[in-house]
């Protein structure tokens, strides 16, 4: 069962999500529909051993109050179409037996057909609702330029972004900076926002934000923290190690509410913003800002770092997770190739344990583009 990143079953009326002992692919959380890149054709079963703790967290050491079960998952022309869970660890012939009676279930055409069916319809149906979602932004955004060029609008939908976020800023400002930062000056915290928004993704350079903002450089430090613990700016750490004596040590910031972001740095539509010089910036924020969420709306903190040198080789992310080190880059494309992980190699310095790599793009599919990197369709964050 290697091909699995992690893997959502149920087990005694409790969602879990297992890891498996290697993995293919990253930033992937395959469940019952889930289409399977690089599956075999046909009818496939595939069987793991995993242990939980007594909270049903997976652990990898079998200990004495660890729980042991046998998980089946059936693959079914690249879609995980069943699983069962058993509470033991299987002999051989109990294993076989389970395996010939879960592919024999699912070999029935006619069952498979009616499955494939319904998770059809059910993509379907999500794909409307994502097109209506579309539709309304954009009926949002072309009633906001009939107001801004004078015209009078008949039926304003529910919200108008660019009063959306300028509300925003002065509820920000006056409800919660004011007493928190004791800003005295208004419009200088307005300008220390511009100069912040405009240089998510950049490396954080204390002097250059507070000589924009016309501030003092403790002011800018304390006006920073409160953007951090606010949850509106992120700073990536780098990574490095005794061995790593040519890395740049200092963070990146990262404006995390990319609609905010915009609306500082006056990309007002998305049509300006796809032409203009920050659309790369904001991609990276947006993936990068997706990948924190999948972390931070599980209760996790994120093991996230950027790599680079002295001589400007740099990696977007390293994600660490169990000893191994997932090197990823971010690039506005939809046709990436090989040399958009060409910096990859770096990390077999660093005498550590590397795992496969990917570059999230505007690829619609993944696709191999070496025998360790593959893309990842930013649609599957």
């Amino acid at each position: 069962m290697g091909m699995f990143d992690s893997l959502l079953v149920e087990i005694n009326g409790k969602q879990v999500e297992l890891q498996t002992k290697r993995f293919y692919q990253i930033l992937n959380r395959y469940q019952v529909g889930s289409v399977i890149k690089g599956a075999q054709p046909g009818t496939s079963v595939y069987i793991d051993t995993v242990y939980l703790d007594q909270q049903g967290k997976q652990v990898y050491v079998q200990g004495e109050e660890t729980c042991v079960y046998t998980v089946f998952v059936v693959i079914a022309h690249g879609v995980f179409v069943d699983y069962e869970v058993l509470e033991k660890e299987l002999s051989y012939s109990c294993i076989q037996k389970e395996m010939k009676k879960l592919k024999d279930k699912w070999s029935d055409s006619a069952r498979l057909m009616d499955f494939l069916i319904k998770v059809l319809t059910e993509n379907q149906d999500k794909l409307k609702s994502l097109h209506g979602k579309i539709a309304n932004s954009l009926s949002i955004i072309e009633k906001t330029k009939q107001l801004r060029a004078g015209q009078e609008v008949s039926e304003l939908n529910d919200l108008d972004w660019n009063l959306f976020y300028s509300s925003y800023v002065q509820s920000y400002i006056q409800r919660d900076i004011r007493d928190l930062a004791k800003v005295g000056d208004e419009r200088a915290f307005v300008r220390f926002l511009r100069s912040s928004a405009a240089r998510t993704g950049q490396l954080l350079n204390m002097s250059e934000l507070a000589r924009d903002a016309d501030i003092a450089s403790n002011t800018a430090k304390n006006w920073l923290s409160l953007l951090q613990a606010s949850g509106t700016v992120y700073l990536l750490e780098p990574y490095f190690s005794n061995i790593t004596k040519r890395t740049v040590k200092r963070p990146k910031l990262y404006f995390l509410d990319t609609g905010l972001c915009s609306y500082l740095t006056e990309w007002l539509t998305p049509e300006t913003l796809e032409a203009g010089a920050m659309s790369g910036a904001i991609f990276e924020t947006w993936v990068l800002g997706e990948l924190l969420k999948s972390y931070w709306h599980n209760g996790l903190k994120a093991p996230f770092f950027y790599y680079r040198d002295k001589d400007q080789k740099e990696m977007d992310l390293i994600i660490i997770r169990d000893g191994l080190l997932y090197p990823l880059e971010f690039k506005k494309t939809a046709s990436p190739n090989k040399k958009e992980a060409k910096n990859f190699h770096l990390l077999e310095k660093l005498k550590t344990f590397l795992g496969p790599g990917g570059v999230i793009s505007l690829a619609d599919q993944f696709l191999p583009l070496t025998s360790t990197v593959h893309t990842i369709p930013v649609a599957a964050l």
